[in-house]
């Protein structure tokens, strides 16, 4: 049985003087569903926001005395982490199995010094390091956790949305959108993919081989020239 991956256990609003809001999952499909203006758009955003959005959470009113939220997951190897995150921003904090030392995880993708939210999650899910090709040339991406986030954290307007749940409105991104899905139910992504040659990179190279050939030839017919019998005296 495949023992990686991760769910979502807990998240909660802490604050001073502030009695701790706790919103409880259990491990499969949850649904968060009520009447307007209760908190679902915020438990959403507050969820999106732990795993690496840049987004901070809208300052709703019954939220105004929180100063930060944590996300309880479980790892299928059976880890608890929690990722704990200030509602005004910064980077987030990483306990394990609730010790009291912390790991600060960098909340922006693509950074060279630290280890991010990003590469943190991919890893539960041992699909790090992985290359997602993005147009018809063959060039590639690397795969961040953000680009997953779409397939198990829906929220109310794409749920009535007629829209394709997999492929993004940006053209640009269907190419990748679609690569990104095909690795998921394939598993083979597409670092071995052989990238197709710029027309800058297809005159450079039939350049080269124009030298290489003059070259070739000049060499030649020096060769042709050589007195072999003189140079074997010597």
């Amino acid at each position: 049985m495949n023992n990686y991956g991760f769910y979502l256990t807990r998240l909660l609003l802490e604050g001073t003087d502030q009695k701790t809001a706790e919103v409880i999952f259990t491990k499969g499909l949850n649904v968060i569903y009520g009447a307007s203006d209760t908190g679902k758009t915020y438990i959403y955003q507050c969820i999106n926001y732990l795993l690496g959005s840049s987004s901070i959470p809208k300052n709703i009113p019954e939220a105004r005395n929180y100063t930060s939220c944590t996300l309880e997951i479980k790892s299928y190897k059976g880890e608890i982490f929690n990722l704990k995150r200030n509602l005004n921003g910064g980077n987030i904090k990483l306990t394990r199995n609730n010790q009291n030392s912390n790991e600060v995880l960098i909340a922006a993708n693509n950074q060279k010094n630290g280890k991010t939210i990003s590469d943190f999650l991919l890893i539960l899910c041992n699909i790090q390091n992985k290359e997602i090709r993005k147009n018809t040339r063959g060039e590639t991406r690397k795969l961040y956790f953000q680009n997953l986030k779409k397939y198990f954290l829906v929220d109310e307007e794409r749920i009535i949305t007629q829209k394709s749940p997999i492929v993004t409105e940006q053209y640009t991104e269907k190419t990748f959108d679609e690569n990104t899905f095909k690795f998921l139910l394939s598993g083979i992504d597409d670092a071995n993919v052989t990238k197709a040659l710029t027309k800058d990179e297809i005159t450079n190279k039939r350049g080269k081989v124009e030298l290489y050939n003059e070259l070739i030839r000049s060499i030649q017919l020096e060769l042709s020239e050589a007195n072999y019998e003189e140079v074997n005296a010597q």
